[in-house]
């Protein structure tokens, strides 16, 4: 996925960027809903966005007129663009669906920001349901079918048997 990252960042969305990881970090942010995170948080949350906007940008999937900045994240189909993000991670990245529902995390965060700061159209927040409700459903998709995932998955290392188990407590007595 590093390769999808967008890579020529515009000025504007690296300064973009830099206030929302100020914004999620801050100890105060009174448009802010819950506790200040840490930067290593914050800075996933920008590396789910530039991953998302490289995907747009290298299979032309940016729609038209539209500029890779995090207004991008107000638009009225963005459930529609994350939903073909979300299938693409899944069929052509193979990525597991705990690593998908992890990049919709943060593409709800930053959403949840451009909400508070950068005031979407009456049309958008009064859609049923509106993009972020969208990208909320998604990741909640994504966490339930990692849950089944991982019932079977192959378990590797670290794990004993009972009986081995009861061997190594005999042999430490």
């Amino acid at each position: 996925m590093k390769t999808y990252i967008l890579e020529r960042v515009p000025s504007t969305l690296k300064s973009d960027l830099e206030t929302y990881i100020l914004h999620r970090t801050a100890t105060f942010a009174a448009r802010r809903q819950g506790g200040a995170v840490q930067s290593v948080s914050a800075e996933a949350d920008r590396t789910a966005l530039l991953r998302f906007f490289g995907y747009m940008d290298r299979l032309q999937r940016t729609p038209q007129g539209a500029e890779l900045a995090i207004d991008l994240l107000c638009r009225a189909d963005l459930g529609d663009l994350v939903q073909e993000y979300a299938t693409w991670l899944q069929t052509n990245q193979q990525c597991k669906f705990s690593t998908i529902a992890n990049y919709l995390n943060g593409l709800v965060s930053l959403t949840t920001y451009a909400y508070a700061n950068l005031e979407p159209t009456i049309e958008v927040l009064n859609a049923d349901p509106n993009p972020l409700t969208q990208l909320i459903n998604l990741r909640g998709q994504a966490e339930k079918a990692s849950k089944t995932q991982q019932m079977y998955e192959k378990r590797v290392g670290g794990w004993l048997e009972w009986e081995d188990v009861q061997k190594a407590r005999v042999a430490s007595m």
